[in-house]
């Protein structure tokens, strides 16, 4: 089957599952959670064994990627303390990128059926969800896959340059990468019907805000707001960029800049205006324990996540200054999204007059309810 091919019935398939019941959506979301932590499960299981030994190669690895190459790599053939250091800023820009739509729990508040239980359940489960999938997994990987293998730069634009698949096969197992494979899949295209849900929704709370004209907010009788899902579903077509001459891989390291610095420049966001939220409640004399959910270690973690955010956000397209190194496309793919979201701020602020809002002026309570 073609990428031509695959990619359309993804695109198809999406729009579909956004056009129906939100219930739908939530029920189709359940299905692929739970394929995505049975594999992930499985993935523990089988790189306790690898390391251990017990893969039909018994190659027992134990920490030996820990110790050879070690945990500072050269980064794009830079030597010395400088190719560590950008090979750590490398890690933070595609650590950024994975971590990216944490937030989107938030953002079904709106739909929900009790979002004052639910919402802060599903916010308090956010922490260990990151620390068993993301650390744990960054962990294991780091014990069965060497940080200096050509596979993991191979440029394949398809799932075989996935570090558990490379593990895998090294190991010798041979039907599992397979299945490894179909699960990623599912993984990609659940990440597609979720942000094309969570686009619309961010189109139809600015028609809401009076930031877009009505029509985006027009919906169905089952309530689905139609034309903002197929305005979020208008950017998907961008995965032909695969097609081009450039290669998969070429149009995957422009989509994962732009949907880095995009997420990067929503966190900081919230984090700004949480910090604006949390200043207005202590001006105005308000308890954060009358709040159905708070956060401990607030305002400082969103300090520390409002200054994370905009300096990865200024570095994440570092490469191309890198000497020898320059390409424009690849500047307009890590930078663009920096103009796309101030540019529109300055003409709202100058088109209509309107000012930042003192934090005893904020309002409170409009909504609340």
């Amino acid at each position: 089957m073609s990428v031509a091919v695959v990619i359309s019935a993804s695109l198809a398939l999406i729009l579909a599952i956004n056009l129906m019941n939100v219930r739908f959506f939530g029920e189709t979301e359940v299905v692929t959670g739970a394929i995505k932590v049975a594999c992930f499960l499985g993935l523990v299981i089988v790189s306790v064994v690898i390391t251990a030994g017990g893969a039909p190669t018994n190659d027992r690895i134990g920490f030996r990627y820990w110790h050879d190459p070690g945990a500072w790599v050269d980064y794009n053939g830079i030597t010395g303390s400088k190719g560590h250091f950008l090979g750590f800023l490398a890690a933070f820009v595609n650590a950024s990128f994975s971590f990216i739509g944490v937030e989107v729990v938030v953002i079904t508040a709106a739909e929900s059926m009790n979002p004052h239980s639910a919402i802060p359940k599903s916010a308090s489960r956010v922490t260990y969800r990151i620390g068993l999938f993301y650390i744990l997994g960054a962990l294991l990987i780091g014990l069965i896959v060497d940080p200096t293998n050509p596979g993991l730069v191979s440029g394949t634009g398809n799932a075989n340059s996935s570090p558990w698949v490379i593990a895998i096969k090294q190991a010798g197992i041979v039907v599992l990468p397979s299945i490894v494979n179909a699960c990623i899949l599912v993984s990609a295209w659940s990440a597609g019907t979720s942000y094309c849900w969570v686009g619309s929704r961010i189109i139809v709370a600015m028609t809401t805000d009076r930031q877009l004209p009505q029509v985006f907010g027009r919906t169905w009788k089952n309530g689905v707001p139609y034309v903002a899902v197929i305005t979020a579903w208008l950017f998907g077509p961008l995965a032909y960029l695969s097609l081009g001459t450039g290669g998969a891989a070429q149009a995957f390291s422009w989509l994962l800049n732009l949907s880095t610095v995009a997420g990067l420049i929503a966190w900081a966001t919230l984090c700004f205006c949480y910090i604006r939220f949390h200043r207005a409640m202590e001006v105005q004399g308000l308890s954060r324990d009358s709040l159905p959910w708070k956060s401990p270690l607030q305002p400082y973690t969103a300090w520390v996540g409002f200054i994370g955010a905009s300096v990865i956000t200024l570095i994440a397209g570092f490469p191309v200054f890198l000497e020898g190194n320059w390409s424009t496309a690849d500047f307009i793919a890590s930078y663009i999204g920096i103009p796309i979201f101030i540019f529109p701020i300055i003409v709202w602020k100058l088109v209509y007059k309107t000012k930042f809002a003192r934090a005893h002026s904020i309002d409170l309570w409009s909504g609340r309810l």
